[in-house]
């Protein structure tokens, strides 16, 4: 009797052990059970508090979106057309897409941490972060068909526009929307168990042409209207040619776009001369004098001497217009580029060497 006794008390003691002890769940190793992966986009994170561990899983689920994207966008490429003395050629540039951080953001808005655990011997607080597959798809595939259709918009405006400038806009407008899409894409397809997200009706490549086509029928004659330093004139014609834009010279052109250089001598600082002014372009239409885009930017060199002060000034000035024009002067179209009304290329350490 005693015996048996004996034996009903240990197992009772050992079965109450055991229940005392909480069981591992099964995400903090592995795969959840609860949160399968054909339904759901699961991370994990671990911390000195449930805080930090919910953060952290927060993040290693941002991290899936952020690394996979960033790493398919690198290959995306922007032809870019330059005209230099009457010879076409095209370069292509890497282009990672821009819009993947604040894509990312919105569709992890649907992000839930919907477990916590307490590791009893290390005192680390588990977590996980859960994202439905469903909920995300129907953000990414509405936002998609938004895009969709503002890109049907935008190329009807670039077939039946008269006005080349709109027209120029309306296309630019056209490629960033779908290059938008083509980030929201690379989001689906890691939601989409399948892989194949929602394919694109137009091709990045023939919206890039389509444009490109645009940029020669611009026609602008240059015309500078004051230029303190020299050389003014003929970074501004180059600009025109590098952009992609057909230079004439007199009454037939379209447009004259007016360039103004304005320079103030701020002294010598230091052992340094400083030179610090405003560049402006303003696109005219020849016939009517409307004004159709106005862009600033403020312009801030260095040197030890006066002579390689101005030099730098004129360096900037091409570096500028050679790398905005093009931007800049769609935009005055409803482009995406150039809307801002000034920017600022202050010398950098570069330009503070000595001269």
């Amino acid at each position: 009797m005693r015996t048996a006794l004996t034996i009903v008390l240990g197992a009772w003691l050992l079965l109450a052990g055991c229940a005392g002890k909480p069981a591992r769940p099964d995400w903090t190793a592995g795969s959840s059970a609860r949160y399968p992966d054909t339904r759901f986009l699961v991370a994990r994170g671990q911390g000195p508090s449930e805080s930090k561990a919910a953060d952290r899983a927060r993040a290693e689920l941002a991290k899936i979106f952020h690394v996979r994207i960033s790493d398919e966008s690198v290959d995306t490429q922007t032809i870019v057309s330059r005209t230099e003395r009457g010879k076409t050629q095209r370069e292509q540039r890497g282009k990672v897409t821009r819009t993947v951080v604040a894509g990312t953001d919105r569709i992890l808005e649907g992000v839930e941490v919907k477990e916590f655990w307490l590791d009893p011997h290390t005192q680390v607080h588990y977590a996980l972060a859960v994202l439905p597959r469903a909920r995300a798809s129907a953000r990414l595939e509405q936002r998609m068909a938004h895009l969709d259709a503002a890109t049907r918009d935008y190329l009807a405006q670039v077939h039946t526009r008269r006005d080349v400038l709109l027209r120029l806009g309306a296309a630019e407008r056209a490629l960033t929307a779908q290059h938008e899409r083509q980030a929201l894409q690379d989001s689906l397809r890691i939601v989409d168990p399948a892989g194949r997200g929602m394919a694109p009706r137009w091709e990045l490549s023939d919206l890039q042409r389509e444009f490109e086509k645009l940029l020669p029928q611009l026609q602008l004659v240059p015309e500078v209207q004051a230029d303190p330093i020299g050389g003014l004139g003929t970074a501004l014609s180059g600009a025109i040619a590098a952009a992609g834009f057909t230079l004439v010279q007199g009454a037939q052109a379209d447009y004259v776009l007016a360039a103004t250089l304005q320079m103030d001598d701020l002294g010598e600082r230091d052992g340094w001369l400083w030179l610090k002014g405003t560049l402006e372009i303003k696109l005219v239409e020849q016939t009517s004098a409307r004004v159709r885009g106005v862009q600033r930017w403020t312009v801030k060199v260095s040197a030890q001497q006066r002579r390689t002060a101005r030099r730098r000034a004129v360096d900037r000035v091409v570096s500028i217009l050679k790398q905005e024009l093009q931007s800049t002067i769609v935009g005055f179209g409803g482009g995406a580029g150039g809307r801002a009304s000034a920017q600022s290329w202050a010398g950098s350490g570069e330009s503070r060497s000595p001269g």
